[in-house]
C-alpha cells in the first residue's frame, strides 16, 4: 500500500501525541474517506475510538468503535467484542 495514508496516518498518531485530538480526529477522518481501502482504515477506526474514550465523549467512541469500512465489517471484530 501506498506512502500517502501511512503519512496521514503517522500525522493523525503525532497529532494526538501532541494533545491536538480534534486535529488528530480531522486527519483520522480523512484517511478514512480520501483510502477506505487501505490497510491503515481499521486501526484509524479504532484510534477514533480510542481518542474519543481519552476525551470521555463514550458516545463517539462508541459510534467510532462500531464504524465500518469497504467490506463492512465492524471494527469490535478487533476486539474480539462483536
Amino acid at each position: 500500500m501506498g506512502g500517502a495514508e501511512y503519512a496521514l496516518y503517522q500525522k493523525g498518531v503525532v497529532q494526538g501525541l501532541m494533545g491536538r485530538n480534534q486535529d488528530k480526529i480531522a486527519t483520522l477522518n480523512s484517511l478514512i474517506e480520501q483510502y477506505s481501502r487501505s490497510i491503515y482504515v481499521d486501526q484509524a477506526i479504532y484510534e477514533k475510538g480510542e481518542t474519543y474514550t481519552e476525551m470521555n465523549n463514550s458516545n463517539a467512541a462508541i459510534t467510532a468503535y462500531t464504524e465500518s469500512h469497504q467490506d463492512s465489517r465492524p471494527v469490535l471484530s478487533l476486539l474480539n467484542l462483536s
